[in-house]
Parts: C-alpha cells; structure tokens; sequence
C-alpha cells in the first residue's frame, strides 16, 4: 500500500495491525490534511459516522452509511444501500450496492459485487486472529460475485476473482488454484 495516500499514517506491518490502530491513523490523516474530511460526491440519505478519512473523487452514494473510523484511498465508491465499518479501502475499491463491509482491509481496484457481505464477527463469539471482529483481507486486483459472503477472517490473494457463493474461513489465504480446487472441482 506505498502508493496509497494514506499508507504513511497506518501503524504496524500487518493488515490486522492497521485495523487495531485504525483510530490513530484516521485521526493523523485528518490532522495533517483537512481536504481528506469530506468524500467528493455525498448523495442525499448518506450518512457518515466519523472519523473517517477520504482521498479525492470518492463518492457517498444514497442511502449508504460509513461508520468510522475508516479510511479511503482514492476514487472509492461506497454505494446504494452499503454499509462500512471500521475498515480501509485502497485506491479504486468499491462497495457499490447492498454491501456490508466490516473491520475489513481491501486492497486497491477491489470490487463487491451487489449484495457481497464481508462478516465480521463469529455466531459462536470466539477470536478471529486474535480479535473480536475481523472481517476479510482482500488483496490488490480482488473481485467478489454477487451475493458471496465471506466468513470473518477470510484472507484472498491479489488478482483472485471469486464468483460468488459462500466463502468459508482457511487457515491460508485463498489462491488461484485454492478457489478452482475448492469451488469447481478443477
């Protein structure tokens, strides 16, 4: 995330540790920028629940709300009806319609498909990695189907295109061959 505008304010080497000290990183990143306050396109019925940080030309579609904090990398969408909490977005990622996107990091020119659900928080309340909520590690390049739902703590590899469905939790990230495996018994 080196070319993202954000990137010099997340603490820590992992994705898990940008989200525990996400707070800190929202709050430097307005501290040093006030521009990044406001997304470039708010539609009527969107709500914002700071703090939450915006890179430019990010639009706030109708109906959706972000609860903070979070933060954006540039030209992100966050659609009809989607709902953010407590997560980050690279460059070019977007949520467009129906989402629910939670303590979750996706990379950049990562697409959910409408309705896609990252969860975030297990039925039976147990950690993931270590946290009480944890939703998904989308790599660079990821595309998510219609309607997929992604169990809390799943982790996917730049470039992996999943067509939809339900994605249960790994003990390693999804690759190519992994999805192929699991999903079209190729």
């Amino acid at each position: 995330m080196t070319d993202i505008w954000y990137s010099k304010f997340l603490v820590g080497e992992t994705p898990v540790e940008w989200l525990n000290s996400l707070g800190t990183s929202v709050a430097a990143a307005l501290q040093e920028d006030s521009s990044c306050t406001e997304p470039a396109v708010l539609e009527v019925g969107a709500k914002i629940v700071g703090p939450v940080a915006f890179g430019k030309n990010c639009i706030v579609g109708h109906g959706a709300l972000i609860v903070g904090p979070a933060i954006f990398g540039d030209d992100c969408v966050i659609g009809h009806a989607s709902e953010v909490a407590r997560s980050i977005f690279g460059n070019n990622s977007r949520a467009a319609h129906f989402n629910y996107v939670g303590d979750s990091v996706l990379g950049s020119n990562v697409n959910l498909g409408a309705g896609a659900k990252l969860a975030n928080l297990r039925f039976d309340k147990k950690e993931i990695r270590g946290c009480e909520k944890l939703g998904a590690i989308l790599g660079d390049n990821v595309q998510i189907g219609c309607n997929a739902v992604l169990d809390p703590g799943v982790e996917i590899e730049s470039g992996v295109w999943f067509a939809g469905a339900h994605v249960p939790a790994s003990d390693a990230p999804y690759t190519r061959e992994t999805i192929k495996k699991y999903f079209f018994n190729d």
